[in-house]
């Protein structure tokens, strides 16, 4: 059987997947062919990007490598936002819900996000204590545990790196220091000590 020729008449081309003819607007363009459009329409596009997801990331890392994306935004694209600020919303919940739906489908993502999430954290506390985190509790002093940022919660003012444990004894105590004082108390009395009837 012969190759079909993909011509381009009156401004229409066929799509190599639907064999449809539809307008040069149907069609992404594509520089590197010979009509300057992709050979699929734009819906078949659709259809095969969702046959075949890992390859179509593959392309995207592969254009991002080819050309990467400056930290600050172009001139275009800042008098976007600027005019179209409705649009960009709209696409910014998209972008959040497609986040969503992948984060409780995929578990080698939602695992991405965790590590990621963990390591920004981590990072801007240890930022805003002025110094590394501890390896063993401040407090406490046993080593192997797991160490946490201890902040006043009315000020928010960093006071130490605290295992789990010590950290959860104030938060429970709502950090009363006449219950902790009391506390002590019971103790080293060995508890209540109570009047026996009778």
């Amino acid at each position: 059987m012969a190759a079909r020729r993909i011509l381009v008449v009156d401004d229409q081309k066929r799509c190599v997947h639907c064999d449809a003819v539809k307008p040069l607007q149907a069609f992404h363009r594509q520089l590197s062919h010979s009509t300057g459009r992709t050979s699929r329409c734009k819906e078949c596009g659709k259809i095969w990007a969702r046959q075949h997801p890992e390859r179509m990331r593959a392309a995207v890392r592969r254009y991002r490598a080819k050309r990467p994306r400056p930290e600050a935004l172009s001139r275009a694209e800042q008098k976007y936002r600027e005019r179209h600020p409705e649009r960009v919303s709209v696409q910014r919940v998209r972008h959040v819900r497609r986040r969503s739906v992948r984060y409780h489908t995929d578990e080698a993502f939602r695992t991405r996000e965790k590590e990621l999430h963990r390591q920004r954290r981590t990072a801007k506390r240890v930022s805003l204590a002025g110094c590394p985190k501890s390896a063993i509790c401040e407090l406490c002093g046993r080593p192997g545990k797991r160490i946490v940022f201890d902040h006043d919660h009315v000020t928010g003012k960093f006071r130490g790196w605290l295992c789990s444990s010590c950290n959860s004894v104030l938060g429970k105590t709502r950090e009363d220091i006449i219950l902790l004082m009391k506390m002590i108390v019971y103790i080293r009395n060995g508890g209540i000590i109570r009047e026996r009837v009778g």
